[in-house]
């Protein structure tokens, strides 16, 4: 392998024009405030009483469902995870008849994702503690120390298992990545009965989301888990309201403000400490990241890409009724996810235990059968306006930076939140400007990662692994 073939995988002009994305100037940083004062610790407490009328407002209202909601858009990337899985790999097995390199079917995902991983790591434990400062910088030692105990269980993608503690991990929303990685290992188990066997590779993808319907019901059932389980702290003056009982806020009015600001989804700050005395630890170790409990919106896409592969390049003719009947029930089906918890958040109603056993187990795989309609009828020439919106040529470099942009964009919402020096006045008007202002930056940061880490190792996986099949192919020539 040339040092010039080498040196092309981190020499990627084409790969900057396509990604290309204006970068975004970068906040001014707010000078630190003296935080010694009584008076001044009682101003900041009154300045932050919009925070909290705002947030016991907002999530009661209609239009604000989306957003509250926002947690289960996760499950989206589960399901085109499993979709294109089992799209690509029967696609490559149809070609080979049958026949799959399932070494390489686990280096080239490793190759795809643990690079720009560890330099994300690196990243938040060696540069993040020196980029800002303020009065809870501090609390930022309390994310290294967990890191240089844990690094290597999120290399190991073992993490949402180990450390026990959902908040003792290095990086906590890599959490994702471990569940897919682990949904990718066990893959093969299915997808070879999918395609040597199709009637018991769907008996089998079945037989596991009904396990997985069963786990999450029992765990839920035992635990006596409430709703809404995504963000439970709804607050009240200096206390914290869970579950129906009220805990005291130990750590301060801004420490308060930014646990909700973390459920909102556009800050997360000191927000360890208040979740866990507010007791949602155990919900988030026994469920949230746990991939039995994950997996169904993934085989939900694996059903579908089965289903894509077999129809292949035939037109679909369907009625117009059918198409009807399918996006009205997607629409449905939406709408009970996203506002079926409406009236809980604004005190219209209460929930049984088996309402809750009920909606914690199927609102993910209800979700993802919504979103699976969505992607068949625009495949299929049904999906009209939003195919084409979808199909906007817009998206495409913004897709390609979209695991580095995963990864980053909680450092930079870290960088603002521990180092905020004043709480936040609550409006919609200024969550859109740090919604904007965190994606954009996200983007930018993104697109330097990709250049730098993340493209390069993809090609230079691509270029061994051509230098391992010509090495082969010159073994076999010369038996």
């Amino acid at each position: 392998m040339s040092r010039i073939r080498l040196g092309k995988c981190w020499i990627q002009w084409e790969e900057m024009r396509a990604a290309l994305i204006p970068p975004q100037s970068a906040p001014e940083t707010t000078p630190l405030m003296d935080d010694s004062s009584r008076e001044h610790r009682r101003k900041r407490k009154e300045k932050a009483e919009n925070f909290y009328s705002g947030v016991a407002t907002f999530p009661k209202s209609f239009t604000f469902q989306p957003i509250q909601q926002g947690f289960y858009f996760v499950d989206a990337f589960f399901l085109l995870s499993g979709f294109l899985l089992t799209y690509l790999t029967l696609k490559r097995m149809k070609a080979s008849d049958g026949k799959m390199d399932w070494i390489w079917f686990y280096l080239h995902r490793h190759f795809r994702l643990t690079p720009a991983l560890a330099m994300l790591m690196l990243i938040w434990m060696f540069i993040f503690p020196e980029m800002n400062q303020g009065p809870f910088w501090y609390r930022t030692e309390e994310n290294i120390d967990s890191c240089r105990r844990y690094w290597w269980t999120d290399i190991l993608y073992i993490n949402n298992f180990f450390p026990t503690n959902v908040w003792d991990q290095c990086i906590g929303w890599a959490w994702y990545l471990a569940c897919d990685m682990q949904f990718y290992y066990l893959s093969p188990l299915l997808l070879i009965p999918l395609y040597r066997f199709p009637k018991i590779g769907l008996g089998a993808v079945t037989a596991t989301c009904i396990a997985s319907f069963i786990t999450t019901a029992v765990i839920v059932w035992e635990n006596d888990f409430q709703i809404p389980d995504q963000c439970p702290e709804i607050l009240y003056g200096d206390s914290t309201r869970v579950n129906g009982e009220n805990k005291e806020n130990t750590v301060g009015p801004i420490n308060t403000m930014n646990v909700v600001m973390s459920c909102t989804g556009y800050a997360i700050l000191p927000w360890k400490t208040a979740i866990n005395r507010a007791g949602n630890t155990l919900r988030l170790n026994l469920v949230y990241d746990k991939p039995y409990c994950r997996v169904s919106p993934y085989l939900v896409g694996m059903m579908l890409g089965y289903l894509m592969q077999r129809i292949g390049k035939r037109k679909l003719t369907l009625k117009s009724v059918v198409v009807a009947g399918g996006w009205i029930t997607a629409i449905i089906l939406y709408m009970v996810v996203i506002y079926g918890l409406y009236n809980l958040y604004r005190g219209a109603s209460t929930s049984s235990l088996a309402a809750r056993v009920m909606y914690i187990t199927f609102s993910r795989f209800i979700f993802a059968l919504a979103l699976a309609w969505i992607i068949f009828a625009c495949h299929y020439g049904y999906g009209g306006v939003v195919s084409d919106f979808l199909s906007w040529r817009f998206w495409t470099p913004l897709s390609r930076l979209t695991y580095s942009t995963y990864l980053l964009h909680p450092v930079l919402q870290n960088v603002y939140g521990y180092g905020s020096a004043t709480p936040i006045h609550w409006s919609i008007f200024n969550y859109i400007i740090f919604s904007a202002a965190f994606i954009s930056l996200s983007y930018f940061c993104a697109l330097a990662m990709c250049l730098l880490v993340e493209f390069p190792f993809i090609n230079l996986g691509k270029m061994l692994m051509t230098e391992v099949k010509g090495v082969r192919g010159n073994g076999k020539r010369k038996r």
